[in-house]
């Protein structure tokens, strides 16, 4: 067989996936309303501020998501425009590209045919994957430099010790660090692996034994007094002191963390502590004592990473990737973190509220129940052959000192995804389960495992489960298709703004910057309520003597108004579409 023959037969499966992939999400391209929303239009707001010179190091308001998505709009922009459509081209392109990379680190960890298998599920993901990665482009980022970590990683285990990986590798660190913290999922799930492939029979027997001769006595003078660390007695004692002072702060956020959210009230001070800085606060302590008690093991480390070149390379590496962030510290804006530990009963009602929500959302809801019910099975039957999956390899792995599989990755990161999802975030809003986003890349080869597996002992009941699995997938597309309008809703409605000749305005937060967008900020709108984005746009509004207010009730004709410290008359109401607009006239200072 030539050569040209070979590849046509290695590669072409998954060039008809790439295919396909490219398909499902080509409505998502060409129908921006689908998933287009105020958040997005912000993305769009940035790059065209970026091509008058207008940069910004983080997204407006926000300091924990990078400003990677307006770098790349702004050219797009230029050249073809700054519509809703051109915008949509980011998550679709890098969308397309994970699925390649994907399929690259897949068929490293996989058999070809499991590669395979895993990498149509991805391709054919279902809604809900899309609308995270459409409708806020940082879930489609995240998973494109988680599965960059993967690759890397994986190369590492298989013997790569080239400087050219470490630096790769601490680069994409770095960068994705500064562009958005969800790939801590990604860290925990690496960091995960090499403990486990580390810790062989020897070790965990060696930690066994250290666990089980520890006591309230050794506790008491090693812990906590500190009697043989190599210390000078003063030291001893101070970090001592600060020992007991943790051991209260541990003990409240403890409490905070069983009880909830506590106010302490004396007289009229009522003071409202929060559990995340206190636990935050424990964790930084409880290093520092560890630190400088242990300070003599510390320094033959550090003399060993500064004698290691792969080290060097990785650190120079993350110190070039994080430079953004690093920026953004010079200049006074440090990086942040949207979320924090959670509440103990928060954390059992993320529990409820996550496991059926993540398993409709893997499955897909369509519109055929036949098929939505072994879509269900099916994603219920992966997620307990992944748990058990990363049980079995790790128990035999620390008793038997057997070696993982090439795929214990992404059995962690199902470990990982689900833990930090589950402590870290509100579920109330089912918009937040866009942070059990990296399941996605977990589904598919649970499945595809689990079909390996099948079918060796039935090869038909394999294929037509998959084949439902995939039919159900599809077949949830068609109904948020149909959503499609054209003119979208949004777009009628910039359209009679401008007929009106209205220059600006408030409305609510999902309303405000969606239009400001789709006029070209010939029409500028702030929002009343929600987070303000982009403060030169309320300044603006509130010179204007004449502005609209849309989406929220007014009081009566003639009646005042107050909105952002400005003094309103309502001088008309009206109705658009079951939507309250009035106009507000600006009464002058006195």
């Amino acid at each position: 067989m030539p050569l040209s023959s070979r590849a046509l037969a290695r590669e072409g499966p998954f060039v008809l996936i790439l295919g396909l992939a490219a398909l499902v999400r080509l409505p998502y391209l060409l129908y921006w309303d689908l998933f287009f929303s105020s958040d997005t239009a912000v993305l769009g707001l940035m790059a065209r501020r970026f091509l008058r010179g207008e940069f910004s190091i983080y997204y407006w308001g926000e300091a924990y998501y990078g400003a990677l998505d307006p770098l790349l709009l702004a050219p797009l922009f230029k050249v073809f425009g700054a519509t809703p459509a051109v915008s949509h081209v980011i998550p679709f392109v890098f969308s397309l590209l994970t699925v390649w990379l994907f399929h690259r680190y897949a068929r490293r960890v996989l058999d070809p045919r499991s590669a395979h298998i895993a990498t149509l599920v991805l391709a054919l993901a279902p809604p809900a994957f899309f609308q995270a990665g459409f409708s806020v482009y940082n879930y489609t980022f995240v998973m494109f430099f988680g599965v960059i970590h993967l690759i890397l990683f994986d190369r590492y285990l298989r013997g790569d010790r080239r400087k050219t990986l470490f630096f790769l590798s601490g680069l994409v660190a770095g960068f994705s660090w500064y562009y958005f913290r969800l790939i801590l999922v990604f860290w925990a799930a690496i960091l995960l692996t090499a403990v486990v492939k580390r810790f062989g029979r020897e070790e965990w027997l060696k930690w066994k034994a250290k666990a089980a001769a520890l006591s309230l006595s050794r506790l008491w003078n090693n812990v906590l007094l500190l009697r043989r660390a190599p210390l000078p007695r003063a030291a001893k004692a101070f970090l001592a002191v600060i020992n007991f002072y943790n051991l209260a702060n541990l003990a409240l956020a403890c409490f905070l963390w069983i009880r909830g959210d506590w106010f302490w009230t004396l007289g009229r001070l009522k003071v409202k502590l929060y559990l995340w800085p206190i636990f935050r606060t424990s964790v930084l302590l409880a290093l520092l004592v560890f630190a400088a008690a242990h300070y003599r093991k510390a320094l033959p480390l550090w003399r060993k990473f500064r004698a290691d070149a792969g080290a060097r390379f990785l650190a120079l590496g993350f110190l070039a990737g994080f430079s953004p962030a690093l920026a953004g510290y010079a200049t006074g804006l440090s990086p942040s973190s949207p979320g924090g530990l959670m509440a103990l009963p928060q954390i059992i009602k993320n529990l409820t509220l996550a496991v059926p929500e993540m398993t409709v959302r893997l499955a897909g809801s369509s519109r055929i129940p036949a098929l939505q019910q072994v879509s269900m099975a099916v994603a219920v039957a992966v997620t307990v052959f992944l748990a058990a999956g990363l049980w079995s390899q790790t128990r035999r792995r620390f008793r038997e000192g057997t070696p993982v599989e090439p795929v214990f990755p992404l059995l962690a990161l199902f470990l990982t995804t689900w833990a930090l999802g589950i402590a870290g975030t509100r579920l109330e809003d089912p918009n937040t389960t866009r942070f059990f986003v990296p399941l996605f890349f977990c589904l598919p080869v649970g499945l595809a495992l689990g079909l390996k597996a099948l079918t060796k002992k039935s090869a038909p009941a394999g294929w037509v489960l998959l084949a439902a699995f995939l039919a159900n997938s599809l077949a949830a597309h068609i109904p948020v298709w149909k959503n499609h309008r054209s003119p979208a809703w949004h777009e009628l409605m910039a359209r009679d703004l401008a007929a009106e000749k209205v220059r600006g305005g408030y409305a609510d937060y999902w309303t405000a910057y969606y239009l400001t967008f789709l006029t070209g900020e010939k029409i500028i709108l702030t929002p009343v309520s929600g987070k303000e984005r982009y403060r030169p746009y309320v300044d603006f509004v509130k010179t204007l003597e004449e502005v609209i207010l849309l989406g929220i009730p007014a009081p009566p004709e003639g009646a005042r108004i107050r909105i952002l410290d400005t003094e309103y008359e309502v001088v008309r109401r009206d109705i658009w579409e079951s939507h309250p607009a009035s106009v507000l006239k600006k009464i002058p200072s006195p």
